[in-house]
């Protein structure tokens, strides 16, 4: 690739990014600290060229972190959206003419040899190749086009004039080439992806769910090592555990879930991620005692997204289900061994009743186990704000030595605990309106029994654990720190194998 360097100095670039706005400003950034020449910053993209004479740009491209995808450009050409429209009154074929006029033998040449030399596709060959099969997408665009022209009219249109010029085969299916087409609002640009990030990148899961970068702080804070068994008993889409796989491969990655949907969805994500051979996926119901088919005592960690309540199950019916999980898991979880929880905050009461002890009598009385007797010890309770609007909380357990109870005791202990937490909340309520009214005095409190009537015997202790920041955590963004453990950008036909 080397040799290739005055040549490539020629060639234009693009990297994209799953952000607009600022996270094109900070690929474009990462892209001049490694000696790129900026051409245009774009939303969600940036045209760049390697400067002449710059050398091994190659394996710097590998180890960017901002960006997600690099592709060879075939056509680059600023527009302004609206004076085009009224230019060509809004006819379709006028943007078809557009595109292909730029769209030739000799001007692709060039481009299509240097894509060959970052994909290892047909490196002896050429551009006329009439074995190559290709596929044309075209995403977003832009809203003063729709009505006017589809997506599937650009596709077509693109794939004739391709198969004119080249005599290249359409494969919709598994293609040597994908050509991409983005229509904006300040141009059109079409090109060929070379390098990128696998499952890593939200943009290239067949089904997203929770954010990477949340999945990858799971999977951070459970401190995976080689040979290690990690379990999601709840995996949906399999997204946390697809990215600890890709992250930390050396481990071996389990994962079940009750909907059958959401399973083959999994797998669907693990073949794309490339992490297919050391991820597998299984039915099965945590929820229920024996519903895992583990033995005892054989996960070294485990993993999971509970549900909120909101899109899967309710909040009154985490009050039966985490119990029940919790059973479950102290069952198949080894002595020493690490669960981490995400939930939100809304049901972290319920884990408060299941996990802390008790005192029956008043806050002096002496502590006893709570629900899940002892079976796990919290070592950090973080909260935190997903999506940027969603109060949730991430829990951090670790494996005891203590038995644990028949899931139905469990279950009723919690429930009493449950309702003691809610009994002295709505007395504290109570106490501070009174307050609020003036009916309580700062000392002495001579109407307490008016708000201490009916307030539960049984407390429930708070938690133990670190609540400030988890262990890994250097103080930055969680989605920086997750960019920067990501593996190198790979070809992109070395993802397909």
């Amino acid at each position: 690739m080397e040799e290739e360097t005055a040549e490539t100095s020629k060639i234009l670039l693009v990297a994209s990014v799953s952000r607009s706005g600022n996270g094109s400003r900070l690929a474009a950034g990462e892209l001049k600290a490694n000696g790129f020449r900026v051409y245009e910053i774009l939303p969600g993209r940036v045209l760049f060229f390697p400067r002449r004479g710059q050398q091994n740009w190659f394996e710097q491209l590998k180890r960017l972190k901002q960006t997600e995808k690099v592709g060879v450009v075939l056509s680059w050409v600023p527009w302004k959206l609206s004076e085009l429209i009224e230019s060509t009154s809004g006819k379709p074929f006028s943007f078809l003419e557009r595109i292909h006029k730029e769209l030739s033998a000799d001007t692709l040449f060039r481009q299509f040899h240097v894509w060959s030399l970052f994909s290892g596709i047909h490196q002896n060959g050429g551009i006329h190749q009439n074995d190559i099969s290709f596929r044309c997408k075209v995403k977003r665009i832009p809203t003063r086009l729709k009505g006017r022209l589809s997506s599937s009219e650009l596709q077509q249109s693109l794939g004739r004039h391709l198969c004119t010029l080249f005599e290249w085969k359409v494969d919709v299916n598994s293609p040597d080439v994908t050509v991409f087409l983005f229509p904006g609002e300040n141009g059109y640009l079409i090109y060929l992806p070379a390098l990128s990030q696998t499952v890593s990148a939200r943009t290239f899961l067949s089904s997203t769910g929770l954010h990477p970068s949340v999945a990858w702080a799971l999977a951070k804070s459970l401190d995976v090592k080689p040979g290690e068994k990690v379990f999601d008993p709840m995996c949906g889409k399999g997204v946390p555990l697809i990215e600890a796989a890709i992250c930390w491969p050396e481990a071996h990655y389990v994962g079940c879930d009750s909907n059958l949907l959401q399973l083959e969805l999994a797998k669907e994500n693990a073949r794309l991620g490339g992490v297919f051979s050391n991820v597998s996926f299984m039915y099965c119901r945590s929820d229920l005692p024996g519903g895992v088919p583990i033995k005892e005592s054989t996960v070294d960690k485990i993993m999971v997204d509970l549900p909120f309540g909101k899109q899967f199950g309710s909040v009154q019916g985490n009050e039966r289900l985490y119990p029940y999980f919790l059973c479950e898991m102290a069952r198949i979880l080894r002595v020493g061994g690490r669960c981490v929880l995400l939930t939100s905050a809304e049901s972290e009461i319920v884990l408060r009743a299941s996990l802390a002890e008790i005192q029956r009598g008043g806050t002096t009385s002496a502590k006893e186990p709570g629900a899940c007797n002892g079976a796990f010890k919290v070592l950090y309770r973080l909260p935190f704000l997903l999506f940027s609007k969603m109060k949730a909380r991430i829990y951090v357990l670790e494996r005891t030595t203590e038995g644990i109870s028949m899931p139905e005791n469990v279950y009723l202990k919690s429930k009493e605990a449950l309702e003691a937490l809610k009994g002295h909340d709505e007395a504290n309520k109570r106490k501070w309106q009174q307050v609020k009214k003036g009916e309580l005095k700062e000392a002495g409190h001579q109407n307490e029994q008016q708000w201490d009537f009916d307030k539960p015997t049984l407390f429930v202790c708070k938690l133990q654990g670190n609540c400030k920041r988890l262990p890994w955590d250097d103080g930055t963004s969680w989605e920086n720190q997750w960019r920067n453990s990501r593996p190198l950008l790979c070809t992109v036909a070395r993802q397909e194998k």
